[in-house]
C-alpha cells in the first residue's frame, strides 16, 4: 500500500498562512471581547508565523541563525500561550518566568549545537521547553476552571495533546526510533507536523470559545456568574447532589442600604462596593462552589455537599468579613453590611429557583431582625418542590 509523505516546506508555508489569519483574528477579537489575553495569544500566533518562516528557510538553507531563530520563535509561541492563560485569569504577566525558561532552553540548545550539533539532543531540549509552557497552561486551565469550565477544558485537552506530541517526538529521537532523515522529511516527521498544525488550529478556536463562553456567562461589573449562567449551572449541581443523596445549601445575600450608598456617594462608589463584595464572596468559595450576581445588590452562593451548620458558618464568616472590608471604600465611610438568608436541602431534588425563593424569605427575616445578620433554616421545606 503506497503512502504519501507530507511535503515539509509546504506544511511550513501553510502554517505561516494559517498563523497570520489566526493572529489577526485574535487581535481584533481582543478589542471586541475586551480580553487582554487574546492579544497575548495573537502574539503567540505571530511567533508561530516566524517559527514556520524560519523552519521553511531551514529547508532551503543550512543556517545556524535560522535554526536558532526558529527555536526561539517556537518557545515564544508556547510562552505567550501560557502567559495569556495567566492574564485571562487576572493574574500578573509572568515576565521573569518566561525569560528564565526561554533563556535556559536557548542556552542549552546553543551549547548542544556548539558541542556536536546533535539534532536529536536539540529536539529533546526543545520538547522539554515546550512541555513546560504547555503543561503550565494546561494545569492552570484545569485547576481554576470552576466557573467557565467548558471552553477551558477543551483548551487544556488541546494543549495536552500538543505537549504529548512533542514529548513522543523527543522520546522517539532519544530512543533512536526516528532518524534525522525521518525527522526532517520522513512520513512520521511529516505526520507529526500535520498533527501539530491541526492542534494549532483547534487551540485557536477553543480559546475563542473560552473567551466567548466567559463573556456570555460573566456579570460584567463583578466578574461573578450572571443570573442565566448561575441558574444553568446551579440546577445541574443541585440535581447531581440529589442523585447522590448529598445536601446542598444556598446563601442569598443582599447589601444593606445599598440605594443609600449610591445616593450619598455616587454610582462609581456603588460599583466599587459591588466589586469588593464580589471579591469577598469569591474568597469564601471552596472547590465546587459557585457564586453569581442575581441582579442589583443581590448575590447568591451555592454550596454543594454543605450541611446546614457549614452553610451557617460560611454565612457568618461572610457577614463579618463584609462588615470589616466594606467599612470604607475609595476613602468614603461606607459602613457597608450584608444580610444573608441560608437554606439547606438534603432531601429530594428542588431546583435553584425554589431554593432561592425560600432563601429570600429568610433573607427578609434577617432584614427584619435589624440587618447585618444571618437567618438560616436547618432543613428546607422546599425539598421536592418544583419551580
Amino acid at each position: 500500500m503506497m503512502s504519501v509523505t507530507p511535503d515539509t516546506p509546504t506544511l511550513f508555508l501553510v502554517g505561516t498562512v494559517i498563523g497570520i489569519f489566526m493572529c489577526i483574528m485574535n487581535f481584533f477579537a481582543s478589542f471586541y471581547l475586551h480580553t487582554k489575553a487574546l492579544r497575548l495569544w495573537s502574539a503567540s500566533n505571530f511567533a508561530s508565523v516566524l517559527a514556520c518562516l524560519f523552519l521553511f528557510l531551514c529547508t532551503l538553507i543550512d543556517s545556524v541563525f535560522f535554526t536558532i531563530a526558529a527555536y526561539i520563535a517556537c518557545l515564544l509561541t508556547l510562552a505567550f500561550v501560557a502567559a495569556g492563560v495567566e492574564v485571562f485569569d487576572d493574574k500578573k504577566f509572568p515576565k521573569k518566568e518566561i525569560i528564565f525558561v526561554s533563556v535556559l532552553s536557548i542556552a542549552l540548545l546553543a551549547l548542544s549545537m556548539a558541542y556536536d550539533n546533535n539534532i536529536g539532543r536539540r529536539i529533546v531540549i526543545l520538547a522539554l521547553g515546550l512541555f513546560y509552557f504547555a503543561a503550565k497552561a494546561s494545569w492552570t486551565l484545569l485547576r481554576f476552571g470552576a466557573k467557565y469550565d467548558v471552553g477551558r477544558k477543551a483548551c487544556a485537552i488541546v494543549l495536552l495533546l500538543f505537549t504529548t506530541l512533542y514529548l513522543v517526538r523527543g522520546w522517539g529521537v532519544w530512543a533512536a526510533n526516528m532518524g534525522v532523515a525521518e525527522i526532517k522529511a520522513g512520513f512520521n516527521g511529516g505526520m507529526i507536523r500535520v498533527f501539530a498544525l491541526t492542534m494549532s488550529i483547534a487551540w485557536n478556536f477553543c480559546l475563542l470559545f473560552m473567551a466567548l463562553d466567559r463573556k456570555a456567562c460573566m456579570d460584567e461589573l463583578t466578574g461573578l456568574l450572571n443570573r442565566r449562567a448561575l441558574f444553568a449551572r446551579g440546577n445541574k449541581i443541585i440535581a447531581s447532589m440529589a442523585a447522590s443523596g448529598k445536601p446542598v445549601s444556598v446563601l442569598m445575600m443582599d447589601l444593606d442600604h445599598f440605594k443609600s450608598i449610591n445616593d450619598r456617594f455616587g454610582h462609581d462608589v456603588g460599583d466599587a462596593v459591588l466589586q469588593e463584595f464580589a471579591r469577598i464572596v469569591e474568597q469564601a468559595e471552596h472547590k465546587g462552589d459557585i457564586s453569581g450576581r442575581l441582579g442589583g445588590e443581590e448575590f447568591c452562593l451555592l454550596l454543594p455537599n454543605a450541611t446546614s451548620d457549614l452553610a451557617r458558618d460560611t454565612a457568618n464568616a461572610l457577614r463579618a468579613k463584609t462588615e470589616l472590608l466594606l467599612d470604607s471604600i475609595l476613602g468614603h465611610p461606607i459602613k457597608g453590611t450584608v444580610s444573608i438568608g441560608v437554606v439547606t436541602c438534603d432531601g429530594p431534588a428542588a431546583d435553584l429557583s425554589v431554593l432561592l425563593r425560600h432563601a429570600d424569605a429568610l433573607l427578609y427575616e434577617a432584614k427584619r431582625q435589624g440587618r447585618n445578620c444571618v437567618a438560616a433554616s436547618s432543613h428546607a421545606k422546599c425539598c421536592g418542590e418544583q419551580g
